[in-house]
């Protein structure tokens, strides 16, 4: 799959199953094709500014690309990608709160952190 033209004609399920046996080809398409969506879907999630997104889906993208033999084909990529993207949102989200909160046990209202739409 050297071609990345043939590449973006390829069903995620097919490129999940590239990936999962060593071509880096293959995920780095799935990068390509899922960083815009995660993006604006995270930024919208979690009010989060762009930096902080970046480092979101690059967690996830990380996490992605350890566990891809873990995915279960049953469901779709997208879906398996956007759980473990909001996962991984949601616990910076608590970790930052409690951070936050630590920082002045006299008013914790004060030091919360925007909260998480849905």
């Amino acid at each position: 799959m050297d071609n990345n033209s043939s590449a973006t004609l390829l069903p995620d399920e097919e490129l999940v199953a590239r990936a999962s046996a060593g071509s880096r080809a293959a995920f780095e398409e799935l990068v390509a094709r899922y960083t815009p969506r995660l993006f604006f879907f995270l930024r919208r999630k979690s009010g989060s500014d762009d930096v902080d997104v970046e480092d979101l889906i690059q967690e996830t993208f990380v996490r992605a690309f350890r566990n891809i033999d873990r995915y279960d084909t049953r469901w779709k990529f997208s879906t398996w990608l956007y759980t473990m993207a909001v996962r991984i949102a949601i616990s910076r989200y608590r970790s930052q709160k409690t951070k936050l909160v630590g920082l002045d046990p006299k008013n914790p209202e004060d030091a919360s952190p925007v909260p998480w739409s849905y």
